[in-house]
């Protein structure tokens, strides 16, 4: 629901995320982090926005607090 709402509101004011740059940024516990990954990213390209190139994928896991800042 949240992604129609979205395109709605962009369409109604004439793209104004055209040409910004954005990021998908995911954390998760467990599973779906993929999914959310690329549904992130599919609304960044339909409205064109630019998404900076990463050498590898912006995930993060970990099990307690603080593991995803350890090397």
């Amino acid at each position: 629901m949240l992604t129609c709402r979205a395109y709605t509101t962009l369409f109604a004011n004439g793209g104004m995320l055209r040409r910004k740059v954005g990021e998908a940024v995911v954390a998760v516990r467990r599973g779906g982090a993929s999914g959310t990954f690329h549904a992130i990213n599919n609304f960044f390209f339909l409205n064109q926005i630019i998404v900076p190139g990463s050498t590898y994928w912006n995930f993060a896991f970990g099990l307690n607090k603080g593991d995803v800042e350890k090397p």
